[in-house]
């Protein structure tokens, strides 16, 4: 799976959720309730995940009207999401 699976889904909000022992990269919806649990897209791991959002301090780094846009990657040729981090990138 890869970033377009959650983007497509909605999940469209870039943040960072940090705790003592954790930091994650995650992918939301926009009217997620960070004080519940709610369900995000790992951009680390590549998978769903459901956070207790009690337990994180979770900082917003990505709000772009146009994030769900679909976008070629340069280095693959797949339509992916603008943030797409390619395992084929020489950077």
């Amino acid at each position: 799976m890869s970033y377009n699976v959650a983007v497509m889904a909605g999940f469209t909000v870039e943040v960072i959720a940090t705790c003592s022992e954790h930091e994650l990269y995650l992918l939301v919806r926009p009217d997620t309730d960070f004080e519940s649990t709610f369900k995000a897209w790992d951009t680390d791991n590549q998978e769903w995940i459901k956070v207790n959002g009690w337990l994180y301090g979770v900082a917003i780094t990505t709000v772009d009207p146009l994030f769900h846009v679909p976008v070629r990657c340069d280095c693959c040729g797949q339509m992916v999401a603008r943030s797409h981090r390619c395992e084929y990138s020489k950077v």
